[in-house]
């Protein structure tokens, strides 16, 4: 019997495509571990149903009860449902009943009108592995929550509910590994005299903010510009309407309905308008500064932490026509500072990171490996490690740098969008530094050290396994030197080819 995974999500007027569009991202992943996928959705309408099977995976649909009831505010999650959670809980178990897997599959559900009450529910007759999408801080019972909100704490989560394990924060974000590869050639980008500008504010921007930013630009046109891209779908309401616009006045607009191939296609631009949803961390991997405008309740806090970060601006519906103009000029007077900023929320890598989590690496005393992107708050415990004699014996420079030298070192390492810098945990306990640096196009090159204290125990051979599993595109390069006997037998035994005096080469094992 095959395996599987089953997603509980919808799409609507109201909802709108970004829980769909970030479960297919998920649903694409999970095939790299043989586990296909399939779609249990409400027949709403505005849903994006077809997207689904266009994208190879089958759908099975819970029907309408009622006539639909349109919400009247963006926060009214619970009418997103339109049943009550115990009777969506029902008829999703009878779907999943029909679909004869039993219990071979995980259940995945990402949906603000969905909590505890219904997850309780479904696990009382269902054992599966039970992993929630939220964006949203709900009490929840689960055994994986994810929110790949920018700047969440785990703890946040911790006081609301019960689970196994709490992924949090950009670098889970749910986006197509594709992003990851054309991120590596947005390193490479040459930037024209103009900045094309893209155009997004979801599926279907029912509150029409387009129409607001198409009349700014058309009465301030900006000759640093160049191309200009809108993206819309075709069933929004006002879809007609923006289509008018752009044909009544001679701005160089182009008006898309859908692109099947997001990350090649974002490549072209270099600055953006948009809402605060999935394709912030899109726009981010490949290091396209924008303007945010919320459009919903639920864009408020990654709109508050993308200002903390100095990553862009926000603006609202209503300051449009004053704040838009100054926001995009402010955007391109601190470009390459802005774009360095965005590379460093998120890296296109977060579905593996969390495939990684489902299905962890064990050390030889039983305790989860697991790789955490290093933070300012790591470098003294980084500085420990570097001072350790087992550290500095096979270091390029053996001697100890001092504190300060060390500090400036780090932070300049965290800040390097072309470096990715590991901290190793042993179970909950850090255990050592894996660290990736640019030295060519899809080439890097590994660096790593294990605590003394944590040595023996297998750590330093699956964490390197794990970096090369997430970072599957890029060449590895591992400088050895001739007396570190150990380190060379670990980096044969992982397949690493000698590549001269005292280099070692791991092939990238897809293609770039």
């Amino acid at each position: 019997m095959e395996k599987a995974a089953i997603f509980r999500v919808d799409s609507s007027i109201d909802i709108g495509t970004g829980h769909v569009m970030r479960c297919l991202a998920f649903a694409e992943a999970l095939k790299t571990k043989s586990i296909n996928s399939h779609f249990i959705c409400r027949d709403l309408p505005g849903n994006i149903h077809e997207a689904i099977k266009s994208r190879g995976f089958n759908v099975s649909l819970l029907p309408l009860l009622s006539p639909y009831k349109s919400v009247e505010c963006s926060a009214d999650y619970a009418g997103w449902l339109q049943v009550s959670q115990k009777q969506d809980a029902e008829n999703f178990l009878n779907a999943l009943h029909k679909l004869e897997l039993l219990s071979t599959y995980i259940i995945i559900v990402d949906h603000y009108a969905l909590d505890a009450t219904w997850e309780i529910a479904v696990k009382n007759k269902n054992k599966s592995l039970l992993i929630v999408i939220d964006d949203l801080v709900r009490i929840h019972s689960a055994d994986i929550i994810i929110d790949q909100t920018l700047g969440r704490h785990e703890s946040e989560y911790r006081k609301k509910g019960l689970a196994k394990k709490i992924l949090v924060g950009s670098d889970y974000a749910l986006i197509r590994t594709l992003f990851y590869v054309k991120r590596e050639q947005s390193f490479e980008r040459q930037m024209n005299q103009k900045h094309n500008l893209l155009i997004t504010l979801g599926g279907f921007d029912k509150k029409d903010t387009l129409s607001k930013i198409i009349r700014t630009i058309e009465k301030n046109p900006l000759d640093w510009i160049g191309d200009i891209t809108i993206l819309l779908n075709k069933n929004s309401p006002n879809f007609v309407s923006v289509t008018t616009k752009i044909k009544n006045h001679s701005l160089p607009i182009n008006l898309l309905s859908f692109i099947d191939d997001m990350p090649t296609f974002m490549l072209n631009y270099s600055l953006a308008i948009g809402a605060p949803g999935t394709t912030t961390w899109e726009r981010a991997a490949l290091g396209i500064p924008a303007v945010l405008i919320p459009i919903a309740e639920n864009q408020r806090d990654v709109a508050d932490t993308y200002i903390k970060k100095n990553a862009g601006f926000v603006i609202f519906p209503e300051d449009i026509s004053e704040k838009l103009l100054p926001s995009l000029y402010a955007l391109k007077e601190n470009y390459t500072k802005i774009k360095n900023i965005n590379y460093t929320i998120a890296d296109g890598l977060g579905l593996r990171r969390i495939i990684q989590e489902i299905w962890p690496e064990k050390s030889k005393n039983g305790l989860e490996i697991s790789l955490h992107k290093a933070t300012k708050k790591d470098i003294t415990i980084v500085y420990e490690w570097q001072c350790q004699p087992g550290t500095r014996r096979y270091a390029r420079n053996p001697l100890v740098p001092s504190f300060n030298s060390h500090k400036d070192w780090m932070k300049n390492k965290l800040a390097d969008p072309m470096c990715y810098f590991y901290i190793i945990h042993h179970g909950d306990i850090p255990a050592g530094v894996i660290r990736l640096d640019r030295i060519d196009s899809f080439c890097y090159e590994v660096s790593i050290f294990i605590d003394e204290h944590q040595q023996h125990l297998g750590i330093a051979k699956l964490a390197l396994k794990m970096v090369a599993a997430l970072h599957a595109e890029i060449d590895i390069i591992a400088t050895v030197l001739d007396g570190n006997i150990a380190s060379q037998s670990l980096f044969k035994s992982l397949n690493y080819k000698k590549h001269g005096e005292e280099k070692f080469k791991l092939e990238r094992r897809l293609n770039g």
